[in-house]
C-alpha cells in the first residue's frame, strides 16, 4: 500500500537541530583499510511484507524440491529397469546365438 506522505516546509526541516542532522564521515579510516558500514531502517509493515514474502519462497522452494526429488526416484526406476532389460537382452541373445 502506497501512502502520501505531508510534505514539511523549509522552516520545519530547518528547525531540527543541526546536529541529529549531521554525520560525521571519516576518510582516513577508508585509506587505512577501515570497514564502512550501513544501516537500513524498515517500518513494521515492510518488515512484515517482507517476512511474508520470504515465507511464500519457503513454500514455493519446498514444493518444487518435492517434485524434483519425486521426478528423479522415478527416473533412477525407469534408468534400473532399462539396465535390467538391456541386460536380459544381451543375456538371451547369447543364448539363442
Amino acid at each position: 500500500m502506497v501512502r502520501e506522505r505531508a510534505r514539511e516546509s523549509k522552516s520545519e526541516t530547518n528547525s531540527v537541530p543541526k546536529r541529529e542532522r549531521s554525520a560525521a564521515f571519516d576518510f582516513k579510516s577508508i585509506f587505512t583499510g577501515g570497514k564502512i558500514g550501513l544501516e537500513l531502517s524498515l517500518s513494521a509493515e515492510d518488515r512484515e511484507l517482507i517476512r511474508i514474502c520470504g515465507e511464500q519462497l519457503q513454500e514455493k522452494i519446498e514444493e518444487t524440491s518435492a517434485k524434483v526429488d519425486y521426478r528423479w526416484k522415478i527416473t533412477q526406476w525407469l534408468m534400473g529397469i532399462a539396465i535390467v532389460l538391456g541386460t536380459t537382452g544381451q543375456v538371451i541373445s547369447w543364448v539363442i546365438g
